[in-house]
């Protein structure tokens, strides 16, 4: 083929294109167009040369969302992350971000689920965190994560009740998309 359309996942993205590279001992052969991978980290032309996107890459919705804080008066912001690769960049771009605008934030980072920890467990970090957060008068939190993720985080703040009085915001992609993909019975 000329060209390749997707997938539209980051890790997808890199996974494949890596793939073929370590199989050659060559770039990717042909273009690859993305129409929902962003990770920053797909951006790097010496590393990617044959990738392109339609859409932006994470760190740019950044700008976005500094303006957002400062037009609503927000002086912290909790960011609640996977510890995937994928958002680590976009994290501690936030966090300098926020910072140089005098805003205060906060991070928590949910382990790898895959591992042995506990829903359980994962449940109690975020609940603790948002607790305290809670305390320190934070208005918003920003989820960076897959549907998987999100999904998780949402279960766990909505058991403990904290879905009411705050604001959250996906880097990602529509919070009721991954939601509903996964369980039907959330509208």
């Amino acid at each position: 083929p000329d060209v390749y359309i997707g997938p539209g996942c980051s890790c997808s993205s890199e996974t494949g294109m890596n793939a073929v590279a370590t199989a050659t001992g060559a770039n990717f052969p042909v273009p690859l167009i993305s129409w929902g991978a962003g990770s920053p980290a797909l951006g790097v032309l010496e590393d990617y040369p044959m990738f392109s996107r339609v859409v932006a890459s994470y760190i740019s919705n950044n700008a976005a969302l500094i303006e957002f804080a400062k037009k609503l008066d927000w002086a912290r912001v909790a960011i609640i992350k996977d510890s995937s690769s994928l958002f680590g960049d976009t994290n501690t771009m936030l966090v300098h971000n926020l910072e140089s605008e005098s805003i205060a934030s906060a991070t928590h980072t949910i382990p790898d689920t895959s591992s042995i920890i506990t829903k359980d467990m994962v449940e109690s970090g975020i609940s603790s965190f948002v607790s305290q957060e809670q305390d320190l008068k934070t208005q918003v939190f920003v989820i960076l994560s897959g549907c998987d993720g999100i999904n998780d985080i949402i279960k766990s703040l909505s058991a403990s009740n904290y879905l009411e009085n705050y604001a959250f915001i996906s880097y990602y992609t529509s919070l009721e998309i991954c939601l509903v993909d996964r369980d039907p019975s959330v509208s």
